[in-house]
């Protein structure tokens, strides 16, 4: 079952139209890490439990096998346009629309 999958693959927006796919453990943690480099709040736009190999179809469909890499984030972003069909075709319950503070708070 889905519900066990042992990650989270999540989405965050930066406010410049960047989207960070990819997959933890620990969402708390990642996004804290992401912050941390990236020194803006972000967005949470989707967060859902699923298995790693989803993250890479997920990568190999929106035809970037690992999304481009940007100093502040990492790599695996992608321009919100890129990624604009597939998180509106997400169910309602993968949506996130949660802005977190830069520091976490």
């Amino acid at each position: 079952m889905i519900h066990d999958a042992p990650v989270i693959l999540y989405a965050v927006e930066t406010p410049d139209g960047r989207v960070k796919i990819g997959q933890t453990r620990s969402l708390a943690q990642r996004v804290r890490k992401i912050l941390s480099k990236h020194k803006a709040p972000v967005r949470l736009v989707a967060a859902f439990r699923a298995y790693p190999l989803d993250e890479i179809a997920l990568h190999r469909r929106l035809n970037a096998p690992r999304g481009r890499t940007w100093p502040s984030i990492g790599s695996e972003v992608y321009d919100r346009a890129d990624v604009a069909s597939w998180l509106d075709a997400l169910p309602a319950e993968h949506r996130r629309d949660v802005l977190i503070p830069h520091g976490g708070q």
